[in-house]
């Protein structure tokens, strides 16, 4: 029964991190206390309809703490049922929510073609929180709000609030199987746009496992050994900057449908690296006023790479968790 009970909250931490972040191969990262950071090179691709260009490079730093974490655990063997799924459920008493806090910062330089300016320097910033909570039947409810700003360096001075929030629900099915739906909502320039999701893992084999959020991203993921991993398939990605452009402020948005292979080396419990290139497969930039006209300009296919590092400090949720029943149930 103790083996039991440490699998399923082993199983309740990793797969509702998945569900709110998004990143399934940083789960670690997130139930620690960490610092994050990435840098990001976009090849120079031409447009299709100018006779300009595009580039740029991304370094950004997260930097996640924990606000407040709540968990009892209790054991009382209920016979009611015989089934074993119905005396996991009848007996274990589990109560187990989580409140962390993230901070992200960076600066984007892009060189976007469009005029006489060669490069622009892009900023951005924000906080917010993110929670979870563990339902009666196993499920985890989570959430998220995070607020901040994406401008140029001469639209300081005129920002604009953004915001995006996430609230779904995860379903376990198994050790490596498991789904989640939800909503995830941005705001900006006075623009509301929510937008459904459904996700989930799904185990192909020992050491393989397929992994998708619609309408965000696909991928197959294999699981070399315990320290190194390799995930390849397809994404969508983007961002949204505040610019000066022909000495007004507009809306500058880059999107694009990309595949890529990501490689992934935990080094040891505090630290780890990340490797990962793609190729854009689509890639687009539109210039938008506050009145919501619209330019946009398709470009030719290109290359990226990214490379990240992390470094963890203190017990993840799962090793809290393990702790206290250890302290208080089984003692």
């Amino acid at each position: 029964m103790r083996k039991v009970v440490l699998v399923l909250l082993f199983i309740v931490s990793v797969v509702s991190t998945n569900a709110q972040s998004f990143e399934m191969d940083q789960v670690e990262q997130i139930w620690r206390p960490r610092i994050k950071a990435d840098f990001r090179y976009v090849g120079n691709a031409k447009y299709s309809d100018t006779t300009g260009s595009f580039s740029s490079t991304d370094q950004n730093c997260v930097i996640t703490f924990p606000i407040k974490t709540k968990f009892s655990a209790d054991l009382k063997l209920s016979l009611t049922s015989l089934n074993t799924k119905d005396i996991l459920r009848n007996s274990v008493r589990i109560n187990a929510s989580q409140v962390m806090g993230s901070v992200k910062f960076g600066a984007k330089q892009v060189h976007a073609g469009l005029d006489s300016i060669s490069n622009r320097n892009l900023y951005y910033a924000s906080a917010g929180v993110f929670g979870l909570k563990l339902t009666k039947k196993y499920r985890i409810l989570f959430y998220s709000l995070n607020g901040g700003f994406n401008e140029q360096d001469k639209t300081l001075n005129t920002m604009a609030l953004r915001a995006n929030a996430v609230i779904g629900q995860f379903h376990i099915r198994g050790l490596r199987k498991n789904y989640y739906y939800g909503v995830a909502a941005t705001y900006g320039d006075g623009k509301f746009f929510p937008v459904p999701f459904f996700g989930g893992m799904q185990p192909i084999g020992e050491r393989w496992t397929f992994n998708y959020t619609l309408p965000a991203q696909m991928y197959v993921q294999l699981r070399i050994d315990n320290k190194n991993s390799l995930s390849s398939g397809i994404t969508l990605d983007g961002y949204r900057y505040g610019i000066q452009y022909k000495n007004e402020r507009v809306n500058f948005s880059y999107g694009t449908l990309s595949a890529f292979t990501t490689y992934k080396l935990k080094i040891n419990k505090s630290f780890g690296f990340r490797l990962n290139g793609g190729y854009n497969i689509v890639q687009r930039v539109k210039l938008s006023d506050i009145n919501v006209h619209k330019t946009s300009y398709k470009m030719n296919p290109g290359f990226y790479v990214e490379a990240g590092f992390y470094t963890l400090f203190g017990q993840n949720l799962f090793e809290q968790i393990t702790g206290s029943i250890n302290n208080n149930v089984f003692n």
